[in-house]
């Protein structure tokens, strides 16, 4: 499977249009397109750029996603709603696209939900160095990941990032009880023991930091189409 993370650039002000746009209004242009489910949907309530509606969604091929996106684009119920949605103000200011593929655990099932209402989820974009991504997977679910599930969240689903910037680039999707245990929990697992450990222990095998800077985006679920 090929998986594709979307992080729309939202006018200010206008979450809850995009919401609306996404859930609901362009449902049947988006089953028309053959555009699947999102595995999930979020809007960032904090993170580096803001504000930003969230989408990861699963392809068989290239292929198949090119073709749904360009079905979707020439639709003239979506044209109509979109010279709609931007007649005042831009209500998308920018789109940017990754494409992603899956770590075998934790395991992702067909009709995951990685977005179930009434918890907080973080998006961590973590930085591996050059060259290190099997040494970063063992690692992460080595140390990374109890440390996590020690502390309160659950580590949903993890992901190699094969477009982008700055790769390669590990993307996690940890699921919180609420915005507080996120803040409490983040705070542990920063110095938490075994990471710290971990983190020395490469140093001294590998001679750099196998992980550098991260980007975490605090989100809340939306509902994906059809939800509403």
């Amino acid at each position: 499977m090929l998986y594709e993370l979307r992080t729309y650039q939202a006018g200010g002000g206008r979450m809850a249009e995009m919401e609306k746009l996404m859930a609901s209004d362009c449902t049947d242009v988006l089953r028309r397109a053959k555009v699947p489910r999102p595995l999930g949907a979020w809007h960032a309530v904090a993170g580096p750029r803001l504000p930003a509606f969230v989408w990861i969604l699963a392809w068989n091929s290239l292929d198949e996603r090119n073709a749904a996106w360009a079905a979707f684009g020439a639709d003239v119920r979506w044209q109509q709603l979109r010279r709609a949605a931007h007649e005042k103000t831009e209500l998308t200011a920018c789109v940017d696209t990754q494409f992603m593929s899956a770590w075998p655990e934790p395991a992702l099932e067909a009709d995951t939900d990685l977005s179930r209402p009434g918890y907080v989820y973080e998006l961590i974009l973590l930085r591996v160095h050059t060259g290190q991504g099997g040494a970063a997977r063992q690692a992460f679910l080595g140390s990374d990941r109890p440390a996590l599930e020690e502390v309160g969240g659950k580590l949903q689903a993890v992901f190699d990032l094969l477009s982008g910037e700055n790769l390669p680039v590990i993307a996690a999707v940890v699921r919180w009880a609420d915005a507080t245990a996120c803040a409490n929990g983040m705070s542990t697992y920063d110095s938490h023991p075994k990471v710290r450990a971990a983190r020395v222990a490469e140093r001294e095998k590998l001679g750099f930091d196998l992980f550098n800077s991260a980007d975490r985006y605090l989100m809340v679920s939306s509902p994906p189409f059809g939800r509403v």
